[in-house]
């Protein structure tokens, strides 16, 4: 898998869950809209951490995430790609469903 196919899976991931995780969705859906941003942002780039964190302890190398700087100037690439599949499946597989529940 590569680091871009892993970006999308990660934020598709991520707001599937905020969106349709029962306990999760409760407590997600009381928050503000700027609230919502940050928090989905932020579970992203601890998602990102985790991803170069377990790169440099050798557990990811498959995904060519290295400990450099170019690993990191990937990383920032991964976090802009998850925060785009986020915004999609927001749009395609959440939003019109929202009135529905």
């Amino acid at each position: 898998m590569t680091s871009d196919k892993l970006a999308a899976l990660v934020g598709v991931l991520i707001s599937l869950l905020f969106a349709y995780l029962p306990g999760l969705k409760s407590w997600f859906n009381k928050q503000s809209s700027e609230a919502k941003g940050g928090i989905t942002a932020g579970v992203t780039v601890l998602a990102a951490l985790a991803v170069y964190g377990l790169s440099c302890a050798g557990w990811f190398t498959q995904l060519g995430v290295t400990c450099s700087q170019g690993g990191f100037q990937q990383l920032v690439t991964i976090i802009i790609g998850a925060l785009v599949g986020m915004g999609g499946t927001y749009v395609t597989l959440v939003r019109p469903f929202k009135n529905q529940s």
